[in-house]
């Protein structure tokens, strides 16, 4: 198999990874399988943090590998979330996909959490990377380029809450689909 067809995940574990992101993510699923209750209306970061472990399943070449993000909240009144995602195994046409460090600030605009949830961007040196992470929906979307080649992008689609992720993946290779994949954490 070709370094493309390995998978492309880990900018979208890094993306969960920012929201209390690291959150489990078992991506195959829908909007409606987010569990986010009716009392639980406002963002919370410090009930995110923790280690999230789970794996990534390319679909299309049948591959796989370990995920796992570490999630710290730290700071009372301004509170910073960080963490550090790893992916095991060969994803994103990659051989091996170091660890990916996240901060977010309190704050609006991009690479900021409130209490809608959070949006983070970032350039991994190959293209843009870009994850939001929608509260009340447990709405989780984004997109990316492959950390070892700008030709493979990927988008993602997915649910979150304090517990458990999950996001569908679709991989394109220079803009035509590739592959699809999935990605599943839980806290």
């Amino acid at each position: 198999m070709n370094r493309v067809g390995k998978v492309v995940v880990a900018p979208i574990a890094a993306m969960l990874l920012i929201a209390g992101i690291g959150t489990g993510l078992s991506a195959a699923g829908s909007a409606g399988d987010a569990t986010v209750s009716k009392k639980a209306k406002k963002f919370v970061p410090k009930k995110f943090k923790g280690t999230w472990k789970g794996t990534w399943d390319n679909l299309t070449f049948d591959t796989s590998g370990k995920a796992s993000i570490t999630l710290r909240v730290k700071g009372r009144r301004k509170p910073v979330m960080s963490g550090v995602f790893r992916l095991g195994g060969e994803a994103f046409g990659c051989d091996s996909i170091p660890p990916r460090p996240v901060k977010m600030k309190k704050g609006k605009g991009k690479n900021r959490w409130n209490s809608r949830g959070f949006k983070a961007a970032w350039n991994n040196g190959k293209g843009p990377i870009r994850i939001s992470y929608n509260h009340s929906k447990g709405r989780l979307t984004g997109s990316g380029v492959s950390p070892c080649t700008s030709a493979v992008t990927y988008r993602f689609s997915g649910t979150m809450n304090s517990r458990s992720a999950k996001a569908n993946v679709s991989i394109f290779l220079d803009g035509e689909p590739l592959a699809k994949s999935k990605l599943s954490m839980k806290r």
